[in-house]
């Protein structure tokens, strides 16, 4: 099932990162400290918006969709030819009737087309798609809300040593899955730059 958790894959010039790819650098608590307003109200918007998008997907987008994925199309068919040649199909009973008759194009894969078609249907069957729809739309709205809240929260300037880990930590998870644009490293020696007392340029 193609999720906003695929969809959202993590990065960090855009998209920049999904919740569940955060419980590493969510273990980091940053303390308010004097001087950090701006951090910190970046910081609980982040934390709010994280929570919601794993609360729901968590308690209603995962226990009501993830029993689908054994059901849901298409369907790969493997078959093998006559003349030994190997192939494999992908099956949508959705978008396609699949003639199977006595002269139909697909007769040749009858049993596995009909079986698949009792299967789309059973997966049709197990949910309107109304509230399909709505799962969907709701998880890529709070998926999306929580990736806004944490990239705004990197373009925040850290305050502190402790946010600067956070904010390489943030890094570090984004590097698995995508490359690092130099704007991104600009922000953390920014960063560095506003800690060391030097926010206008080198000592």
């Amino acid at each position: 099932m193609a999720t906003r958790r695929e969809i959202l894959a993590a990065t960090i010039a855009a998209p920049m990162i999904v919740a569940p790819a955060v419980t590493q650098a969510a273990g980091l608590v940053c303390s308010p400290v004097a001087g950090t307003a701006e951090w910190d109200v970046a910081f609980a918007q982040y934390q709010a918006a994280k929570d919601e998008d794993e609360c729901f997907y968590r308690e209603v987008y995962q226990p009501e969709m993830e029993p689908l994925d054994a059901l849901e199309p298409p369907y790969r068919i493997a078959h093998v030819a006559k003349n030994g040649q190997s192939f494999t199909y992908t099956i949508d009973p959705r978008y396609n009737e699949y003639d199977t008759g006595p002269i139909g194009e697909w007769r040749f894969l009858r049993d596995e087309i009909e079986a698949a078609k009792e299967k789309c249907a059973a997966y049709v069957a197990a949910m309107p798609a109304s509230r399909r729809d709505f799962l969907n739309r709701m998880t890529d709205e709070l998926g999306g809300a929580a990736y806004d809240a944490r990239y705004a929260l990197f373009r925040t300037p850290a305050p502190n040593l402790e946010a600067l880990e956070y904010k390489l930590r943030m890094l570090m998870e984004a590097a698995t899955d995508s490359v690092i644009e130099p704007p991104e490293i600009a922000q953390i020696i920014s960063d560095v730059q506003l800690i060391a007392g030097n926010a206008g340029g080198r000592p």
